[in-house]
This record gives structure tokens, sequence and C-alpha cells, in this order.
């Protein structure tokens, strides 16, 4: 969907700028036209003089100009429009990605850390309930089960009550 502007809302004035652009291409195209006629073998009064463009073509030249700028413009208002918006979105991202899909693994890895600590062990080992303590006196398969169902349940009740 690209937005055009009428000819006739095209304002009709040239700066005084955009008017020596015109006259420096116009007088260019002249000069090369002149160049390449000695090249060609002259023929007197058969060549045609060679042409200057029209009040009309020197219109449509500056139009097409102004066109041209015109859409340069809205291009590098589009670009300027652009970079903020990546910005924020690095930033975004980051903040999504703490808030949502990592948040969840760093609350188990919290949890399930803490468990595994030393003193967590102490505790569980002094309750004296002879299925958490193995032969040797280290947790038994029952006790790291029991830790495991206590994370989970730990886990749980910290997402109920995050609602």
């Amino acid at each position: 969907m690209s937005k055009e502007t009428p000819i006739n809302d095209i304002q009709q004035t040239l700066s005084k700028e955009e008017d020596d652009i015109v006259n420096s291409i116009l007088s260019d195209l002249n000069e090369n036209q002149g160049e390449q006629a000695p090249s060609q073998p002259q023929v007197p009064h058969q060549q045609p003089e060679p042409q200057r463009p029209s009040p009309e073509q020197i219109e449509h030249m500056q139009q097409m100009q102004q066109m041209q700028q015109m859409q340069q413009m809205q291009q590098m208002q589009q670009m300027q429009q652009m970079q903020p918006k990546e910005e924020t979105n690095d930033e975004g991202f980051v903040q999504k990605l703490l808030n949502g899909d990592l948040k969840q693994p760093i609350i188990i890895a919290v949890i399930a850390f803490v468990f595994c600590l030393p003193q967590v062990n102490k505790v569980l080992l002094s309750t004296g309930i002879s299925v958490f303590i193995g032969e040797d006196g280290s947790i038994s398969m029952i006790g790291t089960a029991f830790k495991c169902l206590t994370i989970g349940i730990l886990y749980y009740l910290f997402q109920t009550l995050q609602k």
C-alpha cells in the first residue's frame, strides 16, 4: 500500500538550489550532445541543432526530482522510527525471558539447590526416622524421594501463591 501524491498537489516553485541542479543537468546534457557531434562526420545543414528541453520537460524533471527527494525523506523517517523500537525490543526480550520462560526453571533450581545442602541432610537424619537413614548412616533412597517430593510440593505452593 503506497501513498501517492497527485501531481497537482506538488509545489510548482523550485528553490534556488533545486533550480541550479536542474540547470546543471541541462547544461551537462547540452555539452554531451555537443561533444558527440564532432566525432560524427559533419554534414552541414542536415544535422538538427541540439534540442533544448521544453518547459514541460523541465517541469516534469523538476517534479521527478521533488518526488525522489520526498521518497528519500520518507525512507529516512521510517529508518529513524524503527531504530528506537529495536532497542526497546532487546530490553523487552530479556525481561520477557526472565519473567516467562526462565522463571520456572530458576525457581526449581533454587529450591533443589537448597534441598541438596548438607544442612538439610543433617536435619533429615536428625529426625531419627529409620526409613530416611541408610545402612551406612547417609540418606536412603526413600529419604531422597522424600526430598524430591518436598521440592515438588514447595514449587506447587510457590506457583499457587504467586498467582
